[in-house]
């Protein structure tokens, strides 16, 4: 079982079986068994909102006995407390497996926390060498005319003089 603080110290744990798959998809709508194909990780990882969705799903019995509302659980989510719970979410769903897919898993998920530290690394970088502050500085690039609406481009013909 993975578990994860959140920013008003309250403890949280997830257990992910078949029963939890199936809240999850019938509400917030969202299929955890997609994990292994990859856009999982990115619709949950750039959409904040529907992690927490997914987690209190998952937390909700919890929730409910601490008197805890959606709202007060999402929160009670932000900064460094909604990656511990992204990262234990991801770990309840490789605990889920059969160990083979487990382990297979557990490497993708290696994999994208180091893309998602290199990614940081090479933003720090760029920062440090000034190319994002060089860029704000010289303020919006000039727009481009604004096309022509679409429609009829032809052009009427005098009326003939007959």
């Amino acid at each position: 079982m993975a578990k994860f603080l959140d920013n008003r110290d309250r403890q949280w744990t997830i257990t992910i079986d078949v029963d939890a798959i199936r809240r999850v998809r019938a509400d917030p709508g969202v299929d955890l068994m997609g994990v292994l194909d990859g856009p999982l990780l990115t619709k949950i990882g750039s959409d904040p909102v529907l992690l927490v969705d997914v987690l209190y799903t998952l937390c909700a019995e919890q929730a409910e006995a601490a008197k805890v509302t959606p709202r007060q659980f999402g929160q009670g989510l932000t900064g460094d407390a909604i990656e511990a719970a992204a990262t234990a979410l991801l770990e309840g769903l490789a605990d889920f497996f059969p160990s083979r897919r487990r382990a297979i898993l557990r490497q993708v998920l290696q994999r994208a926390e180091a893309m998602d530290a290199d990614n940081l690394t090479a933003m720090e970088k760029r920062l440090a060498g000034g190319d994002l502050s060089e860029k704000a500085a010289a303020g919006p690039p000039e727009a481009s005319p604004p096309a022509e609406p679409p429609g009829d481009t032809s052009r009427s013909s005098p009326e003939s003089s007959a």
